[in-house]
C-alpha cells in the first residue's frame, strides 16, 4: 500500500487583527486588517519574483517578516503530505510546477482566514500566504509499501479527518482551560505594585516545576506510540513519532540543521532571576513539590499510564492529551508574554526592575502554534477514524487537569 506523495515547503507568515490569536514574536498585538495583510504579502511575492536568486530572497523575507515560529530557519516547514496542512494551502502547492510561484490565497486555521500564495524552485515548493507568506525546496515522493505485520490487517482502518480534529480543537477554544488562562493572566498583569513580588513567587515557583513535568508526559506519549509495534502500522507509526519527536527536542535545544541552543530549563532559569533577582536553584531547593504542580504532574502520569490492555486505545489516547497539551500552550504562553509585559510597563520598568530577559517567553509563544500544528499531523497520522472518541476524552482529561493548575495560580494571585 504506497502513502501519496509528499512535499517539503517553507511560508511567510502576515497574521491580521482577525486572526484566532493577533500577536506573534514579531508583533506582540496586530492590528493590521485581513486586506492589509493580503497587499503585505502581495508586496513580498514581488520582491521575491524579481529577486535574482529567488531561494535566497524567500528565506531572507521569511526569517524578518514572518509571523511564524518557522521564520527561524527561514520559513522552512518541513515535509508534508496530504491532509496536514489548510486545504487551500495544501491544494495550491501540490498543483505547483517545480520552480513556480502562486498567487496569494486565503485559507481558513481555527477560524483565522488567512492569504496564501506558493512557489516551488528546482527541488522546491515554496508558498506564500497572505496571513502568511511561504518557500522552501521541495519534491515530491512516494513512501514505501508498509510491511506486512503479522496480527496486522492487510486493510487499513480509516484515519481520523482533519475537520474531526480541528472540531475537537474547537471545543478546547471554549474550554475549562480558557477561562482559567484568562483569569489568571488577567490577575497577573494587574498585580498591586506594593505586593507583586510576594505573590509571584510561589507562583513562578510552580511554574518551574510545571516546565519540566511536560518532558516525561512528552516521552511517555512517545512510548505509547511506540509499543503499538505489530499492532499499528509500520509507516503510520513511523511518522506519528518523526512529528512527536520535534516537540520534546526542542525542550533541549535542539533544531533541525542548527546548533544546539539552551534548554528551556535554563531559559525559564534566567527569566525568573531577572525577574526576582534571585537564583531559581533557591526557591526551588526551599520549595521542591509545589503542591499544584505536582498534583498536575500526577494527573498527567496517571492519564498517560493508565489502565488498559488495547495498546492502540492507549496510544491513541496519549496523542489526543498530547495534541491538548501544545493546542492549549499557544494560548498559555502567547498571554503569559503579554501579560509579563504589562505587567513590567505598569510596574516592574517604574520601579527601576525593568524586565530584560524575554527569550523564555518569546521562544514559547513564537513556536507553540508551530508544535500544535506538529501534534495535530500526528494525529491524523496515525489515529483511527473509530478511536475519536477516545481522541476527545484524553483531551477533554487534559482540559481538566490544566485549568485545575491555573485557577490554584490565579488563587495565589489574589491571596
Amino acid at each position: 500500500m504506497s502513502a501519496p506523495a509528499q512535499a517539503r515547503a517553507s511560508h511567510l507568515l502576515v497574521k491580521h487583527r482577525n486572526s484566532r490569536r493577533p500577536s506573534s514574536w514579531k508583533e506582540p498585538v496586530v492590528t493590521r486588517s485581513e486586506e492589509e495583510a493580503l497587499q503585505l504579502v502581495k508586496q513580498y511575492r514581488n520582491q521575491i519574483a524579481t529577486a535574482s536568486d529567488v531561494p535566497v530572497a524567500f528565506a531572507e523575507l521569511a526569517t524578518t517578516e514572518s509571523h511564524c515560529g518557522s521564520a527561524r530557519s527561514g520559513g522552512d516547514l518541513g515535509w508534508f503530505g496530504p491532509g496536514q496542512m489548510q486545504k487551500a494551502f495544501e491544494d495550491a502547492t501540490f498543483a505547483l510546477t517545480v520552480g513556480e510561484l502562486s498567487q496569494p490565497m486565503f485559507s481558513d486555521s481555527g477560524g483565522q482566514r488567512k492569504a496564501v500564495a506558493a512557489r516551488r524552485p528546482a527541488g522546491v515548493k515554496r508558498s506564500l500566504a497572505a496571513a502568511a507568506v511561504s518557500h522552501a525546496p521541495l519534491r515530491e515522493l512516494t513512501a514505501p509499501e508498509s510491511p506486512v505485520t503479522p496480527g496486522c490487517p492487510a486493510q487499513l482502518p480509516e484515519l481520523i479527518t482533519q475537520e474531526a480534529v480541528r472540531s475537537l480543537e474547537s471545543e478546547l477554544d471554549n474550554g475549562a482551560s480558557i477561562a482559567a488562562l484568562r483569569r489568571f493572566n488577567d490577575l497577573l498583569a494587574d498585580l498591586p505594585a506594593d505586593c507583586w513580588e510576594a505573590r509571584l513567587r510561589p507562583v513562578m515557583t510552580e511554574l518551574a516545576y510545571n516546565l519540566e513535568s511536560f518532558n516525561p508526559a512528552f516521552t511517555s506519549v512517545l512510548l505509547r506510540v511506540q509499543q503499538t509495534i505489530g499492532v499499528s502500522d509500520y509507516v503510520r507509526r513511523d511518522t506519528a513519532l518523526k512529528h512527536l519527536i520535534q516537540p520534546l527536542a526542542g525542550e533541549y535545544g535542539m533544531h533541525n540543521s542548527e546548533a544546539q541552543a539552551a534548554t528551556h530549563r535554563e531559559l525559564f532559569s534566567q527569566f525568573y532571576a531577572d525577574l526576582m533577582r534571585e537564583p531559581l536553584e533557591g526557591a526551588l531547593a526551599a520549595t521542591p513539590c509545589p503542591p499544584a504542580a505536582q498534583l498536575f504532574f500526577a494527573q498527567m502520569t496517571r492519564d498517560l499510564c493508565g489502565p488498559g490492555s488495547d495498546v492502540m486505545q492507549q496510544a491513541c489516547y496519549a496523542m489526543g492529551y498530547n495534541l491538548a497539551i501544545e493546542y492549549l500552550a499557544d494560548y498559555e504562553k502567547t498571554w503569559m508574554l503579554d501579560s509579563f509585559r504589562t505587567l513590567n510597563s505598569r510596574v516592574l520598568a517604574p520601579a527601576g526592575r525593568p524586565l530584560t530577559q524575554w527569550v523564555f517567553l518569546e521562544v514559547h509563544a513564537e513556536g507553540e502554534a508551530e508544535h500544535a500544528a506538529i501534534g495535530h499531523a500526528a494525529v491524523t497520522a496515525f489515529v483511527p477514524a473509530a478511536e475519536e472518541g477516545v481522541l476527545r476524552r484524553a483531551m477533554m482529561d487534559h482540559d481538566r487537569d490544566m485549568a485545575a493548575f491555573y485557577n490554584h495560580l490565579a488563587d495565589l494571585l489574589e491571596a
